[in-house]
């Protein structure tokens, strides 16, 4: 009991900063200079456009997951919001980092609503450059992130209705009226959406 104390009494009176934060780094809150130090940089995967009448698209459902997200506001995301989109499963979990499909690799999507014809969208992974501290090189880090393709499927939208509303024949809702309500995986990193208005 005794030793017990006398290591609580230390932590206590232990002035010796457990990360490298000090007063003249500015407000230790908002401070995130714990560990060693990098410079990163963001390489978000193209998008790949190509309208055809059908959609070709439908396979065998490995799982869904419910979204409630306004497309054009997660199109406005920066990089760093996008990590905090996660989707609900069949069981009520919030799922961020989705186990059957592969981020990593590029992820086919048709985009029939609210269009008159459909846009095959083929989204290609993104990733994360890093060189640290005591490094001269980056490393590539995927983004295993289901946040990162939800802003990439607003960004196709959002370039479809800039870009080619003529084409695909936009028809009763403007962009603001959609939100993404699902996303089902399917085989072969093929995904299915819910959208609604």
């Amino acid at each position: 009991m005794e030793n017990m104390e006398n290591e609580e009494k230390e932590l206590i009176e232990n002035t010796n900063s457990l990360c490298n934060w000090n007063p003249s780094k500015g407000d230790p809150y908002t401070y995130s200079g714990c560990g060693i130090k990098s410079k990163r940089e963001n390489i978000i995967g193209d998008i790949k456009l190509e309208i055809t009448e059908k959609d070709n698209t439908k396979g065998s459902k490995l799982y869904s997951l419910q979204f409630n997200n306004n497309l054009k506001r997660i199109e406005t995301f920066d990089f760093e919001q996008t990590k905090e989109i996660g989707g609900v499963d069949e069981n009520g979990r919030l799922i961020m980092y989705p186990d059957l499909i592969d981020l990593t690799k590029p992820i086919s999507v048709v985009l029939s609503y609210p269009f008159n014809k459909c846009v095959n969208v083929e989204i290609n992974p993104s990733y994360e450059k890093i060189q640290w501290e005591d490094e001269t090189t980056y490393k590539e880090y995927d983004i295993k992130h289901i946040g990162c393709l939800v802003w990439q499927i607003a960004k196709a939208y959002g370039i479809i209705y800039k870009t080619m509303d003529e084409e695909v024949g936009i028809w009763g809702h403007c962009f603001s009226d959609l939100y993404l309500e699902s996303i089902t995986i399917l085989k072969n990193n093929k995904i299915e959406l819910g959208i609604g208005s």
